[in-house]
């Protein structure tokens, strides 16, 4: 197995943010009979496989053969965006089988949850432009201008519509007020460089004026079933986001439905969310075969029980659960993929015949 990393300089003792799960992963792949290699892109781009391995807690660079599954794990947009890495999918899709190879935008989750009854789960939300932006204000009290490829929180906008003023805050918790629509508009379009999309703002739960909502994971399984592999429970900072990055914490996800509802409902939420997550990964599964085997799946619940999809992560972070203990179902999931994708590829392109019996 190749984990596929946009570092461009790694070394013995760590690199970039998923070295814990890298550890995690090579630690499970060792008892499935799987070897695990850490690839950085600017190395494999020029089609030189040299990886780094695992030996008495060191990462150790050695010139490796081909992987026979190849997990993307790139964060940069930069990178995922340019010419040359389009070329160097086409040329790797050849050679290896590779996953979570790209991201999956905002705008998407609009485009591909397009049919009953899932396109009920998802809270209104259109293109940018100055004509949506007026009916969004005219609409509702509160809503969102997010980056269609954001990560993190970064980029997006909160517009909050009172009796006298607009008041844009920003995800550094900046605030500007406008006497009207115009004004707020020209604000923003001149912040705005990269395509948004506007999305509603949903009442989520909270607990002593925190906000919550969901991560829910889930991974392809060798069967080609989707599987909930862990749901996750996300606590703001006394802010309009959740994400980690910005202060949020985690928490048990039974526990904080349990604070907030009856046992019987708490737990029919919970299990909803589960099915919810497990529909929504077969649908872009369906929509985008043979890309995903692991998707983060944000949900959130609102005051009334209801459920809504957030958006949809490809690279969910590895990095949220850094006090975490023992090896996670993630990386236990992944390995089973990669492991059952792999001698999939072995079996299509190994030269060798099986040898009949002389019996």
């Amino acid at each position: 197995m190749g984990v596929l990393t946009d570092s461009k300089t790694l070394n013995g003792r760590s690199f970039s943010t998923i070295d814990n799960f890298c550890r995690e992963l090579t630690e499970v792949g060792k008892k499935k009979g799987l070897f695990t290699f850490i690839y950085s892109y600017h190395t494999l781009k020029n089609k030189q496989y040299y990886g780094y391995y695992l030996a008495n807690e060191h990462w150790h660079r050695i010139r490796s053969v081909k992987p026979h599954f190849l997990y993307n794990r790139i964060h940069s947009r930069n990178i995922i965006h340019s010419a040359t890495y389009k070329r160097f999918v086409q040329y790797i899709n050849k050679q290896i089988p590779q996953f979570n190879k790209r991201f999956f935008s905002k705008q998407e989750l609009y485009d591909f949850i397009d049919a009953f009854p899932l396109v009920n789960y998802l809270p209104k939300g259109t293109r940018w432009n100055k004509d949506n932006f007026h009916q969004f204000l005219h609409t509702y009290n509160a809503f969102f201008a997010k980056p269609v490829y954001g990560s993190q929180g970064r980029g997006i906008f909160r517009i909050t519509k009172t009796r006298n003023n607009i008041i844009i805050e920003t995800f550094t918790k900046d605030f500007k007020k406008f006497a009207n629509e115009n004004d707020a508009w020209n604000f923003l379009q001149n912040k705005l460089k990269t395509d948004y999309i506007l999305q509603e703002e949903l009442s989520l739960l909270s607990i002593n004026g925190k906000l919550i909502d969901f991560r829910v994971l889930t991974h392809l399984q060798p069967n080609h079933q989707w599987k909930v592999t862990s749901v996750t429970a996300r606590v703001s900072d006394n802010h309009f986001m959740t994400n980690l990055s910005r202060g949020g914490t985690t928490a048990s996800a039974k526990k904080i439905l349990l604070q907030l509802f009856e046992k019987d409902k708490a737990l029919f939420i919970y299990q909803l969310m589960e099915e919810l997550a497990i529909a929504v990964s077969c649908q872009l599964d369906r929509k985008r075969e043979n890309t995903f085997i692991e998707l983060g799946i944000d949900i959130a619940v609102l005051k009334d029980g209801k459920l809504k999809i957030i958006e949809v992560n490809s690279k969910p972070s590895k990095n949220e659960h850094r006090n975490f203990k023992g090896v996670r179902p993630s990386a236990k999931a992944i390995v089973e993929i990669a492991r059952a994708k792999g001698m999939e590829w072995m079996e299509e392109t190994c030269p060798c015949k099986v040898l009949e019996s002389s019996h």
